[in-house]
C-alpha cells in the first residue's frame, strides 16, 4: 500500500525530500527522517494539488458538497478510480475505530463531552452534514442518477470527515487572477497528498509556499533522525482540535473557553455602537423612541412602546445568562470545519501565560476575553439610562478591580461571573454519569478536554468572584455610606424618616422583614420599589433644595435623589390609564418594531398586575396605621410603576461571593448612580 502510494504520488508531481520516507503507526501514516542523518532546515514536500473536474455538476449545491459527492464515487470506483492509491491510505469508512472526532462517538464516548461547546459543536456540525446529503441525494435521484442508491449516509459522512481533517481552502491558491475569478476553484476545498500526512505539533516552525496550482511545505527547524515530521495548523483550542481532527493536546498554549452572544443581542450591540458614532439621539429611534427617553433633557421617562432590550432583573433571576449569553449550549462560531477557514469573530476566555500546571485552581493566574468581549457585555447590560448618556464609556478592561465603579461596570462583573458559572454548571450536571477512568482513545482526548474547560472555567470565576468581593458594600451586611445597596441595608439602615413605616408596610403586606424569607418568597422587588416610594414620599416636597436635603437624608442617598430627579421624569401624582404605563424593561423581548406590540402590551398588563399588588401591600399598611408615610393618597400604580422602572434599570443581579452556583444563591443589589465617590 505504501509504495503504491508512494509510486503514484511520485507520478502526479509530488516530491518527498530524499532524506524522509513514510511511516506508520496506529493512527495512520506519516512522513518520517530516515535512520542515516538529520534534516536540515530548508527541507522541503512538494506534494501535488488534488483538484476535481467538476464543471459538469450542478452548481445547485456548493462546491464543497459537490466536491464530497466526488470523493464518495471515487471510493466506489475502487481501482478503477484515478485517486485510488491515495484513497485506500485513508481511514477507510467501514472502520470506524479510526474516526476519532465528535461524529463518530459511540453513546459511552458522548457522556465525556455532555454539556460543553463541543457536544453541541458535533450536533450541528451533524445536523449540517445530513441535510447536505440528503439535498443532494434528492437532486440527484430526481436526475436520473442511478449510483445515489449506493450512496449511504456512513459514506457521505466519512467524505465530509475526510475534507473536514485534511482540505484546505481553494482560496488558498488564488494566487493569479484567473484562479480567482474560477468561483469553484476558490471555493471548492483541495487535497494536498503528501501535506495531509504530516501531523500537527504547535511548536514546531514551518513555511509554507503557494503557487498557482501546487505548494511547498518547508520546516524552518532541523528534525532528528528518525523523528517525525511535522506541520503546524496554527494556534487550535482542544475544542477545535477534537472537533477537526480527533486529538487534543496536553498543557495546548492556545486553549479556551468559547462563548456565544443571542442574534437579537448581537443586533443591538450594533445599533448601539452605530448610534455612539452619530451626533444626535435621533439617530437611535429605531431602539430609543420619544416615549423612552426625552430627546430635549435625555431623561428616562415613565416607559415607552419600544425600549431596549436590556436584562429584566425581576421576575427571573438570571435570565440575563439564559437568554443573553448563552454560553453552554450555542456553539462558538469558531467551530466550523476545518475546510471553512475564514477569519469570523471568536468570544472567548483564556488564562494567560501559557496552559494549566496541574489538576488544581490556578487563583493566581491572570486571564483574557477576546478582544472586544467586555465592551459588548457593557452595551448588551447597559440601560436606557446609560445608553443616551453622552459621556457612555465602554468597559474596555478586564481589570476590574481598578477605576471608578460605576452600575454598568458592577453589573458586567456580574453578568459575566455569572455566564462562566452557567457553563461550569451545564458541564459539571453530568459528572455522576461518568466512569471513573477514560476507557478507549476518544475518551482520553474528551476527558482531557472536558478538564480543562472546568479548570479555566473555576479560574476565571474565582478572580472576577475576589475581584467582587473587593467591593465595599458587597462582601459585608453594612455598606456605610458605599454605593452598593442590599436588601439587609434598606431594612435596617435606612434614614429613620422612613424605616419605622417602611418595615411596618412590609410587615402588614408581605407577612415578614426577615431578607431571607423576602428572597425566597420572590419578593425583593416588591421591598425595593416600596423602600424607593417612601424616600421619594418623603424627601420629594423638598428634592429641589439640596441644601435641606442634604441634612435630612445620609449623603448617599441625598446625592442620589437628586441624580434621579434630574435624569428620571418624575412619578405621576395620579394612576395613568393602560396606555401610559411604564413599560418594564424585559430580558429576550427586544421590543423594536410594529410586529411586537402584543409582546409591549403583555408586558404593560404584566407591570399594571405587578404594580397593583404592591398598591395592595400599602393599603393593607395604611389600614394598621392610617398616619404612615405610605397613606399618603398620592401613591398609586403609576407611582409605583415608576419606582419600579427604576429599581430595574438601576440593579444589577450579583452572584453569590462564595462561589455557591444556582440561581437560589444570586442576589439583585442596587447601585446608587451619582451618589458620588464610593
Amino acid at each position: 500500500m505504501e509504495e503504491d502510494f508512494k509510486s503514484w504520488f511520485l507520478s502526479h508531481g509530488g516530491a518527498f525530500h530524499p532524506n524522509t520516507d513514510l511511516g506508520s503507526n496506529s493512527d495512520g501514516f506519516f512522513i518520517r527522517v530516515r535512520d542515516e542523518q538529520d534534516l536540515l532546515p530548508g527541507a522541503r514536500v512538494d506534494p501535488f494539488i488534488a483538484q476535481f473536474d467538476l464543471q459538469s455538476v450542478s452548481l445547485l449545491i456548493t462546491p464543497r458538497v459537490i466536491t464530497q459527492i466526488f470523493f464518495m464515487k471515487q471510493f466506489l470506483l475502487r481501482e478503477q478510480s484515478l485517486w485510488w492509491p491515495y484513497i485506500r491510505m485513508l481511514p477507510q469508512p467501514d472502520a470506524l475505530h479510526n474516526f476519532n472526532t465528535p461524529l463518530w462517538y459511540e453513546p459511552e464516548d458522548l457522556a465525556w463531552i455532555r454539556g460543553t461547546n463541543l457536544e453541541f459543536g458535533a450536533q450541528r456540525m451533524e445536523s449540517l452534514w445530513r441535510q447536505e446529503y440528503e439535498e443532494a441525494a434528492s437532486l440527484f435521484r430526481l436526475r436520473g442518477s442511478e449510483q445515489v442508491e449506493f450512496w449511504s449516509w456512513l459514506l457521505y459522512k466519512w467524505a465530509a470527515t475526510i475534507f473536514a481533517s485534511r482540505s484546505f481552502p481553494g482560496s488558498a491558491l488564488a494566487s493569479s487572477a484567473e484562479s480567482v475569478g474560477n468561483a469553484l476553484n476558490t471555493e471548492c476545498p483541495v487535497l494536498i497528498p503528501g501535506v495531509d500526512l504530516l501531523n500537527h505539533c504547535p511548536l514546531v516552525k514551518v513555511t509554507w509556499l503557494w503557487g498557482r496550482s501546487d505548494c511547498s511545505v518547508i520546516n524552518d527547524d532541523p528534525i532528528k533522525r528518525t523523528s517525525q515530521v511535522w506541520n503546524n495548523y496554527g494556534p487550535k483550542s482542544n475544542e477545535e482540535l477534537i472537533l477537526g481532527y480527533g486529538f487534543s493536546l496536553f498543557r495546548n498554549p492556545a486553549d479556551f473557553c468559547s462563548l456565544a452572544v443571542s442574534q437579537d443581542v448581537e443586533k443591538r450591540i450594533s445599533k448601539i455602537k452605530n448610534y455612539q458614532t452619530c451626533s444626535t439621539l435621533t439617530d437611535m429611534s429605531d431602539i430609543l423612541t420619544t416615549g423612552g427617553l426625552s430627546k430635549q433633557t435625555s431623561q428616562v421617562s415613565n416607559g415607552s412602546e419600544h425600549v431596549i432590550d436590556t436584562p429584566d432583573l425581576g421576575k427571573d433571576r438570571n435570565n440575563v445568562t439564559k437568554s443573553i449569553f448563552s454560553s453552554a449550549n450555542v456553539v462558538s462560531p469558531n467551530l466550523s470545519p476545518p475546510t471553512q477557514r475564514v477569519n469570523r469573530e471568536i468570544r472567548l476566555v483564556r488564562l494567560k501565560g501559557g496552559s494549566l500546571k496541574s489538576d488544581s485552581i490556578r487563583s493566581q493566574a491572570l486571564y483574557e476575553f477576546s478582544p472586544g468581549f467586555i465592551g459588548d457585555c457593557s452595551i448588551a447590560f447597559a440601560n436606557e439610562r446609560e445608553v443616551a448618556e453622552s459621556d457612555f464609556q465602554l468597559q474596555s478592561s478586564v481589570d476590574f478591580s481598578s477605576g471608578q465603579l460605576s452600575r454598568n461596570k458592577l453589573h458586567v462583573m456580574c453578568a459575566v461571573t455569572m455566564i462562566l458559572q452557567r457553563q461550569q454548571m451545564a458541564i459539571m450536571k453530568h459528572d455522576l454519569d461518568l466512569p471513573l477512568w477514560p476507557a478507549n482513545e476518544k475518551q482520553f482526548h474528551a476527558a482531557r478536554y472536558r478538564r480543562n474547560q472546568l479548570q479555566i472555567l473555576a479560574s476565571v470565576i474565582e478572580m472576577l468572584l475576589e475581584s467582587l468581593r473587593s467591593f465595599p458594600g458587597l462582601s459585608m451586611a453594612t455598606a456605610g455610606d458605599m454605593k452598593v445597596i442590599r436588601l439587609e441595608n434598606i431594612l435596617t439602615d435606612s434614614t429613620t424618616n422612613i424605616l419605622t413605616d417602611f418595615r411596618a408596610a412590609l410587615n402588614a403586606g408581605l407577612g415578614t422583614r426577615n431578607p431571607e424569607k423576602i428572597r425566597k418568597n420572590g419578593w425583593v422587588e416588591c421591598a425595593f420599589a416600596l423602600w424607593l416610594c417612601g424616600l421619594w414620599l418623603r424627601y420629594s416636597s423638598i428634592i429641589r433644595d439640596t441644601a435641606s436635603l442634604t441634612s435630612s437624608l445620609p449623603s448617599k442617598f441625598s446625592r442620589w435623589l437628586v441624580f434621579l430627579s434630574r435624569v428620571y421624569r418624575t412619578p405621576p401624582e395620579i394612576e395613568p390609564q393602560r396606555e401610559q404605563m411604564v413599560e418594564p424593561v424585559k430580558s429576550g423581548s427586544y421590543v423594536t418594531s410594529c410586529t411586537e406590540i402584543t409582546a409591549a402590551e403583555q408586558n404593560r398588563d404584566e407591570t399594571q398586575s405587578l404594580c397593583e399588588s404592591f398598591l395592595a401591600v400599602i393599603h393593607a399598611a395604611a389600614t394598621r396605621n392610617p398616619s404612615s408615610l405610605y397613606g399618603d393618597p398620592s401613591v398609586t400604580v403609576g407611582h409605583l410603576a415608576w419606582c419600579l422602572n427604576i429599581i430595574r434599570q438601576e440593579g444589577v443581579m450579583c452572584p453569590n461571593l462564595e462561589g455557591k452556583l444556582g440561581d437560589e444563591n444570586d442576589e439583585f443589589i442596587l447601585f446608587l448612580e451619582g451618589a458620588g465617590a464610593a
